[in-house]
């Protein structure tokens, strides 16, 4: 399902968190999507501003999917956390994924954080 192949062992040292940016203490955290590890994948994929959610793994975003409807999010949400892979949720902007939140892999906790942002 994902263009690059998921380590089963995720690189020690290497987290998303440690690429979210913040440009100052008032501003939204981000994280820039053009540092994927296939560019292609933000042009291929990236249609302006909208709810999005992304798959990782290590500091590597491996897709990009906008939020549609709830039960597609908890597909993609599950395949992910089977794949060994993270998920996270927040808003394209810019080529940035502002306002990241990593979703428990819990499937009913991921669908409440979803539906609170939603709100």
């Amino acid at each position: 399902m994902w263009r690059h192949s998921i380590n089963q062992t995720k690189p020690k040292g290497k987290t998303m968190k440690n690429r979210i940016q913040r440009y100052a203490p008032d501003l939204p955290e981000f994280i820039k999507l053009d540092q994927s590890r296939d560019e292609s994948l933000v042009f291929d994929q990236y249609m302006g501003a909208g709810l999005a959610l992304i798959v990782t793994t290590g500091d590597t975003i491996l897709d990009l999917v906008y939020f549609d409807n709830m039960k597609n999010a908890l597909e993609l949400h599950s395949h992910a956390i089977c794949s060994g892979a993270d998920i996270w949720v927040g808003y394209c902007s810019c080529y940035e994924f502002c306002n990241p939140v990593e979703l428990p892999e819990d499937t009913l906790d991921a669908e409440r954080v979803i539906e609170g942002i939603l709100k």
